[in-house]
């Protein structure tokens, strides 16, 4: 672990500030646990990593979490203001507090991170991260045990799973801000009724990892460190796999959308995933998963998903896909146009423009960061010669929290105890300044409720349109959204720019269309009645009706393909610019009425009362009178497809 007692840069215009308003400062000791390396991936899993010496060392967006947050620490201790402005205001300038940073590796992993803090000489003032949920909240036994703040940076978990004592606090925005930007964006924008969450489901692997947690939790030498974490890392587990599930179903159940969820083994068969996606055609997919490159992939290389013939919108956490998206095939980089990212905004005025940060970026010193960590992670000595839209992105939707969380604990020691030494109780002390603490971030503005989380007031999220090049991909934001509403570049959605799976600037809108169509008929009762197509207790037709009942799918499809080889209509210009697609529902009428009026109530209910846009069939005119009365009392279109003799 390497320990930084001095964060000065080297840039001795950058040092002047320090040396004259801090000769007599007193030190703040934070450690940072840094997602460096992964003791879970191995082997093939590790390939698009960098393994070195049997160890998984992570890139992309984890080295530039860690960057930010020393420019953070440097930024604080020389009072800089181009990212921050409470830097340079009076309290803070007449504060005497420096901070000192170690940074650790957390192994992304429960136990490693605990064995890491059981071992430490001396305590730190304050943690900032790990970065995943189960280990941030495992690790917060041991910050609640020794009375250490703790500021988490990326978990998003609205759960909070431990005492006041303390505080856990974080900068990342909750799954509750998220879950209502997405359904307000699905319901009221694109105007779905429908959608799904593909979510992670930990392997077992995964599973025996965390299992493990009581007797690693023993090294921390106390009764109550182990009393207190091990039940706590199976619960933040699960917390972490169905938050933004039961988030985003309250929020858009609300809003008359049923949410369908799906559990996804990214590393697994993901074949009944794909099934029933396919099967329910959902018109918005909001994708969270780990190994976000492999299902994006898959689903590209299975055909009809994802792409320009799918009738999905897909959905992806910034969060989640930023880091994988250049390590993508070059078929699901296609596949991926049109698709959208959503992200927590970061801030909009001119502190964060690409300019300001590029002022800030280039010409940084490697020498300074890489005597933070170990050499295996050291960056190479042209790595701040430009930057590239690919690192701007990964900053402003991720990184800016690291930034975020390491200003707060520099504005929380300046407010606790502006001069002299930082008091033994700087926890509890700094728990009751928080919800008084508000400051304009990297992230945007960032204020705190009751229990340590970010509050939802004045929280923004920004849509991503995701569009494919010959040079590979590449984003543009097309919708901000702040207080639930969303505004859209140039005025509406028709003029963001924004372009969907198949190239149209409109959201694909789906009918659902009900065909009763005669598969049995119920008037035969018996063997006797009906011959050899007698099985299960139902007197199947034959294969005319099977026939019929494939055209009428095939005309949905050729509809939705816009495929005029049957239909010329179908492939003329002005329904190529039409952006309706047809979901078939499809039921057994039974040749009779009965039957008929029973399964148009199911489907009734089954799909929560959403009522079809038209109903076919059925055949029969002693089955379609009864089943037109149903379909006139509920004010749904019926075209009768009569079979000619």
């Amino acid at each position: 672990m390497a320990v930084s007692s001095n964060l000065l840069p080297n840039d001795s215009d950058r040092e002047a500030p320090l040396q004259d308003r801090l000769v007599n400062a007193s030190l703040v000791n934070v450690l940072f646990m840094q997602r460096m390396t992964d003791a879970g991936l191995s082997g093939s899993v590790c390939s698009q990593q960098q393994s070195t010496l049997g160890t998984c060392w992570l890139s992309g967006v984890w080295k530039l979490m860690a960057i930010m947050g020393l420019m953070a620490a440097r930024d604080f201790n020389s009072r800089a203001s181009h990212f921050i402005r409470e830097f340079a205001e009076g309290p803070v300038q007449r504060c005497n507090k420096r901070l000192s940073v170690s940074v650790a590796d957390s192994g992304s992993d429960t136990a490693i991170s605990l064995r890491l803090l059981a071992g430490l000489d001396k305590q730190p003032s304050a943690l900032v991260g790990p970065a995943l949920t189960a280990t941030l909240h495992a690790t917060a036994s041991w910050a609640d045990l020794y009375q250490i703040p703790q500021v988490g940076y990326t978990a998003a978990s609205s759960k909070t799973l431990r005492s006041q004592s303390s505080g856990l606090m974080r900068i990342s925005h909750t799954s509750n801000g998220l879950a209502e930007a997405i359904c307000t964006l699905w319901t009221e924008e694109l105007g779905y009724n429908r959608g799904a969450l593909v979510h992670a489901v930990y392997e077992t692997s995964t599973h025996a990892r965390f299992a493990n947690a009581w007797s690693q939790c023993a090294s921390i030498r106390t009764l109550r460190g182990c009393l207190t974490c091990a039940p706590q890392v199976r619960e933040a587990q699960d917390a972490a796999a169905i938050d933004l599930e039961q988030a985003l179903r309250s929020s858009c159940e609300r809003r008359g959308l049923t949410l369908s969820a799906i559990a996804a083994e990214s590393s697994g068969n993901l074949d009944p995933v794909f099934r029933t996606l396919e099967e329910s055609a959902f018109p918005a997919l909001m994708l969270s998963v780990h190994d976000a490159a492999n299902v994006l992939e898959a689903a590209a290389a299975r055909g009809g998903l994802l792409g320009e013939s799918a009738r999905t919108v897909w959905m992806m956490e910034a969060s989640v896909v930023l880091d994988v998206f250049h390590t993508l095939n070059e078929s699901a980089k296609q596949a991926l146009h049109g698709s959208l990212v959503i992200g927590a905004a970061s801030a909009t005025d001119a502190r964060f423009s690409k300019e300001n940060v590029r002022s800030q970026w280039t010409g940084q010193n490697t020498s300074f960061f890489n005597s933070h960590w170990p050499s295996a992670w050291h960056l190479p000595d042209d790595y701040f010669d430009e930057l590239t839209d690919e690192q701007y992105e990964a900053i402003r939707f991720y990184a800016a929290y690291e930034y975020d969380a390491v200003a707060l604990v520099g504005l929380l020691a300046c407010g606790v105890a502006p001069s002299g030494s930082l008091p033994s109780a700087f926890a509890s002390a700094a728990w009751r300044l928080l919800p008084n603490v508000s400051f304009d971030g990297l992230s945007g503005p960032a204020a705190f409720d009751a229990l340590g989380s970010r509050s939802m007031a004045g929280a923004r999220y920004e849509i991503q349109n995701v569009y494919y090049a010959p040079s590979g991909l590449g984003m543009r934001s097309v919708a901000i959204s702040a207080n639930n509403t969303w505004s859209w570049a140039g005025g509406s959605m028709n003029t963001s720019g924004l372009v969907f799976p198949d190239n149209r600037s409109a959201a694909p809108q789906e009918m659902s269309i009900v065909f009763l169509q005669r598969m049995s008929d119920a008037r035969y009762t018996d063997a006797a009645s009906c011959g050899p197509m007698w099985r299960d207790g139902k007197c199947w037709l034959q294969e005319d009706w099977q026939a019929t009942a494939a055209l009428g799918m095939l005309a949905v499809e050729h509809f939705n393909a816009r495929d005029g080889r049957y239909v010329p209509a179908f492939g003329n210009r002005s329904l190529q610019s039409c952006n309706r697609r047809i979901k078939a529902y499809v039921y057994d009428s039974g040749s009779t009425g009965e039957q008929s009026v029973s399964k148009l109530l199911d489907h009734f209910y089954k799909i929560r009362g959403s009522l079809p846009d038209a109903i076919i069939g059925p055949a029969l005119s002693e089955a379609a009178e009864p089943a037109a009365a149903t379909a006139g009392a509920l004010n749904v279109v019926q075209v009768r497809a009569i079979r000619p003799s």
